[in-house]
């Protein structure tokens, strides 16, 4: 977890300096990090039966097979590290769709027939 957060710092900063992606010596470090944790991830829970092994392979691959995705925020500072700020615009609106019953709808939707 600390690893994580010093590339969020590492990101912050690089963004601060107007750089456009991290440099290559910080990016490849971060590669190197993701990818071995990938790899725990996927030795540790191959070849067992448990339902929670098998969700935490299924995870690993699926680290494993979006990658660039996943650390897009390192090479395009413009991505944010977390989804907090698309999810804190979409909050609102579901708030008010909860409080209203679950759906919106207009007095003639409402009428039963």
């Amino acid at each position: 977890m600390r690893r994580w957060c010093a590339c969020r710092s590492d990101a912050g900063a690089a963004g601060r300096r107007w750089l456009a992606r991290l440099p290559d010596d910080q990016l490849a470090q971060i590669t190197a990090w993701y990818r071995g944790a990938v790899a725990k991830g996927i030795s540790d829970n191959q070849g067992k039966r448990s339902k929670i092994n098998r969700d935490g392979l299924r995870l690993a691959r699926r680290f494993r097979d979006h990658q660039d995705m996943i650390l897009r925020f390192t090479t395009n500072l413009a991505v944010g590290f977390t989804s907090n700020q698309a999810e804190r615009g979409v909050r609102p609106v579901k708030v008010q769709q909860h409080s209203s019953g679950g759906c919106w709808r207009t007095l003639d939707g409402q009428r039963v027939s």
